[in-house]
């Protein structure tokens, strides 16, 4: 309907492999983390106040086996989300 031809189709969902392949190099750089708090906690905290929130600050292993769980779905959907670093 927008006149556009594609020579081909990726859906996002068939991707997931290269997407946990670079977040766990982004975790590996300390340039993303996983967060466990709680979506409307971290909210008021991050873009209100703007301060931190204490899973930015953990270590690299703390992280990596955080991601690890999440991949086994030891998190329930919702309790765990991978963030990159910006600026606060």
């Amino acid at each position: 309907w927008l006149g556009i031809e594609w020579q081909r189709e990726i859906l996002a969902s068939m991707r997931l492999n290269l997407y946990y392949f670079f977040f766990k190099k982004c975790i590996e750089n300390g340039i993303a983390y996983v967060c466990t708090c709680n979506q409307e906690e971290w909210r008021e905290r991050v873009r209100k106040k703007r301060e931190a929130c204490e899973c930015r600050s953990k270590s690299k292993k703390e992280n990596l086996e955080d991601f690890e769980k999440m991949l086994r779905h030891e998190y329930k959907e919702g309790e765990a989300v991978g963030r990159i670093k910006t600026e606060i």
